[in-house]
């Protein structure tokens, strides 16, 4: 059985594919070694794993965004398949809170400002 999910995170975006197999995890055609390199967030990947004991093999297309947004939408995929092979598992991800969406983007340059909210220093003479 093979179960997909999908996800975003600022600019990245996301699929998933859990298959039975011995728990192997293959992010686009490369290990997770040889795709992030030594990230210190890589272990946030792991953790819905950990939680679920799930033993079964993971396949992961993702692309865009930085590395820590990618990481973080590639998380919540395998926490909304692995919700759909147990729905106890959603209720434990909630209330982890590992399911939850970060909304926040980048604002805008605005004409005529330094940046998006900065302004130009006001002279009163």
């Amino acid at each position: 059985m093979i179960y997909i999910s999908y996800s975003k995170k600022k600019k990245s975006y996301s699929k998933v594919l859990i298959k039975n197999g011995n728990g192997k995890i293959i992010i686009n055609k490369l290990t997770i070694e040889k795709y992030f390199g030594k990230l210190n967030n890589i272990n946030i990947l792991f953790l819905p794993l950990i939680i679920s004991n799930l033993n079964k093999n993971i396949i992961i297309f993702v692309s865009g965004g930085g590395k820590y947004s990618q990481i973080n939408s590639i998380k919540i995929s395998i926490c909304k398949c692995i919700s759909l092979l147990n729905y106890n598992n959603l209720k434990l991800f909630r209330k982890l809170n590992l399911i939850s969406i970060d909304d926040r983007k980048v604002e805008r340059k605005i004409f005529g400002r330094k940046k998006s909210r900065k302004k130009e220093q006001y002279s009163k003479r």
